[in-house]
C-alpha cells in the first residue's frame, strides 16, 4: 500500500513539474522571447534556471538582458539560477556582465561559482582574462583546474 502511494505521489509531482517544462522547451523551439522571459519570473527556481539558459539560443533581448542582470545581482537568488543567467549574458557577450559575475561568484555555492567562471572564461575582456587567472590557485582543486585550461 505504502508503495502504491508512492508512486502515485511520484507521479503527481512529475506531471506537475512537466507543464512549465514543456512550455519553455517550445518557447526555446520556437524562439518565442516572451515566454522565456515571463520564466524568469517564475516562483520555482528550476523554471527560472531552465528560461535563463534557453534565452542563450535566441539573439540579445533588452527586457531579457535587464532580468537577466537583476538576477546575477539578486543575493536571494538560488546560486544555480546565478550561473544560468551568467552563462546567457555570456554567451551574448553583455558589456559589464564580467564584473557582475566576479562579484557573484564570492556569494554562490562551489558548483555555481564553478559554473560562473566557465561562463566567465567566455567573455574576452581584461577583467575576465585576470579573474580566470588569479582562479588557478584556487582552493577549489576542480575550479583551479579548469582556470588553468581556460587562460592558456
Amino acid at each position: 500500500m505504502r508503495t502504491l502511494f508512492l508512486w502515485a505521489a511520484l507521479a503527481t509531482a512529475s506531471t506537475a513539474f512537466a507543464g512549465p517544462t514543456r512550455a519553455l522547451q517550445k518557447a526555446a523551439t520556437a524562439a518565442d522571447v516572451a515566454k522565456m522571459v515571463s520564466g524568469l519570473k517564475h516562483k520555482k527556481g528550476f523554471v527560472r534556471e531552465l528560461s535563463a539558459r534557453s534565452l542563450a539560443r535566441v539573439s540579445p533581448d533588452a527586457d531579457a538582458e535587464a532580468l537577466l542582470t537583476t538576477c546575477i545581482q539578486s543575493e536571494t537568488e538560488f546560486g544555480y539560477v546565478r550561473a544560468a543567467c551568467a552563462h546567457t549574458l555570456a554567451m551574448w557577450k553583455v558589456s559589464g556582465a564580467d564584473a557582475l559575475i566576479i562579484e557573484a561568484m564570492d556569494q554562490v555555492d562551489p558548483e555555481s561559482r564553478y559554473w560562473m567562471a566557465a561562463a566567465l572564461s567566455r567573455l574576452n575582456t581584461r577583467e575576465a582574462r585576470a579573474h580566470i587567472v588569479s582562479l588557478t590557485s584556487d582552493t577549489d582543486l576542480f575550479l583551479a583546474a579548469s582556470a588553468r585550461e581556460w587562460s592558456r
